[in-house]
């Protein structure tokens, strides 16, 4: 059997799974059972999230040359991360999605995407390396969306998220030099937003927060 039979098989019985969890999403909002129909849309995320990574490594497993190339492509397009600097020239990025929960969450469809969109950004800039930094992640839930309660922050994966910012922001990701500062806002829809703020400027980012809400950045 060649690796790519392997592979394909493998994503197969993840599109099973994917199945599977997604009838489990319908039988509960059937049953108009909210609070299960919530948990296991989270389960039918993570299963389409696993599902989705097997699907991208397909086209490389056919050997051709181009096929990582052509596959990263498609990748950074799938979720359109925008990075740029806000007015006050603050570095940041919008993920136009809640980041996975830890336990069932699987944070490496953004992973490959918010690498890909850094080094796209970075590729013709010269890098910022900050020093004494805080590292703001404010998750923004939908408002059309009353019934769903807002997730502990210490029940998000925020980890991937900040290693890509530090592999290209940051010259020291120690708990000495950068502080994680969390937070959460109702928002036209569910997205992620990340600012890399001066220690010294975090008040000045308070009290301009809601000024920035929402903010869309250019990628290019």
């Amino acid at each position: 059997m060649t690796p790519f039979i392997k592979q394909l098989d493998r994503a197969e019985r993840q599109l099973t799974k994917v199945g599977t969890a997604l009838e489990l999403v319908r039988l509960n909002v059937s049953a108009d059972n909210l609070d299960e129909a919530y948990q296991s849309a989270f389960e039918l995320a993570y299963e389409a999230e696993r599902f989705t990574l097997m699907a991208r490594l397909l086209p490389v497993y056919t050997g051709r040359p181009d096929a990582r190339a052509n596959m990263e492509s498609v990748t950074l397009n799938s979720i359109p991360i925008s990075i740029g600097f806000t007015a006050q020239g603050w570095l940041g990025l919008h993920i136009p999605a809640l980041l996975p929960g830890k336990e069932k969450g699987n944070s490496d469809f953004i992973r490959l995407s918010l690498y890909l969109a850094f080094r796209e950004f970075f590729r013709n800039r010269q890098r910022p390396w900050y020093h004494d930094t805080v590292l703001i992640f404010r998750h923004r839930y939908g408002r059309n969306r009353p019934e769903r309660q807002a997730r502990d922050h210490d029940n998000i994966e925020v980890n991937t998220v900040a290693d890509i910012i530090a592999l290209f922001t940051l010259a020291d990701d120690s708990a000495y030099l950068c502080d994680h500062f969390y937070c959460s806002a109702a928002g036209e829809r569910d997205e992620t937003e990340v600012y890399i703020v001066p220690r010294r400027e975090f008040m000045k980012w308070w009290l301009e927060s809601n000024a920035i809400a929402g903010a869309k950045f250019n990628l290019f």
